[in-house]
């Protein structure tokens, strides 16, 4: 007990001489471990609602996930805290996904906009969680409709190609999907000499 106390005793007084250190509480520790949000309970209450009616729903699933990071001219999520803005709560435009607290990956929100011409902005994690690759679409959103932005790697037969083709990764294709049918296509070929390459349109079948 005289050990115990003289432990807890030290441990407390390191930490009150280093600049910023907390003793946090078992509950705040167990939120970040699990990725839970950092939310209050008024805005989670509102991220859980079901958006207004005469809104457009837009969901994105990438390889590791995808965020909004903007609607226009309001930023959904923010890159640094990966949590959604106060002025994209405020304006009802980004909701929960369906078991979004259990899920750890980025895409754990969708946006609801209003039907029309929007110009929607992604951050995409094919690889990693920490490696995005951005995707930009404007698009003229019809009323009651569901849509989907899905990226995927376009994969193709390189049996008879040259070894430097072979070795060259495989393009990254996003697809606009309405009520589950692929509409619209954009695919980013890799560049050997830059390795790098822009998202351009390509043509879907009937």
């Amino acid at each position: 007990m005289y050990k115990a106390g003289l432990t807890g005793f030290a441990v407390g007084l390191l930490c009150a001489s280093l600049a910023g250190c907390q003793l946090l509480p078992q509950s705040l520790k167990m939120s970040e471990k699990t990725g839970q949000p950092q939310l209050s309970a008024a805005k989670v209450e509102v991220l859980e609602s079901p958006p207004p009616q005469g809104l457009v729903a837009l969901h994105c699933f990438g390889e590791i996930g995808c965020e909004f990071a903007q609607l226009n001219s309001i930023v959904v999520i923010n890159e640094a805290t990966r949590q959604p803005t106060d002025q994209a709560i405020q304006a009802s435009i980004v909701r929960f996904e369906d078991k979004s607290l259990n899920n750890l990956q980025a895409n754990r929100y969708f946006v609801a906009m209003r039907p029309g011409r929007n110009e929607i902005k992604v951050r995409f994690y094919p690889v990693t969680p920490d490696r995005a690759e951005n995707f930009a679409l404007i698009h003229d959103f019809g009323a009651d409709r569901n849509y989907r932005l899905s990226m995927f790697r376009q994969t193709s037969a390189k049996a008879a190609a040259s070894l430097l083709s072979a070795a060259t990764p495989d393009p990254l294709c996003v697809d606009l999907l309405e009520n589950e049918k692929v509409i619209r296509r954009f695919c980013r070929p890799f560049d050997p000499a830059t390795g790098l390459g822009e998202f351009v349109e390509q043509p879907v079948g009937p």
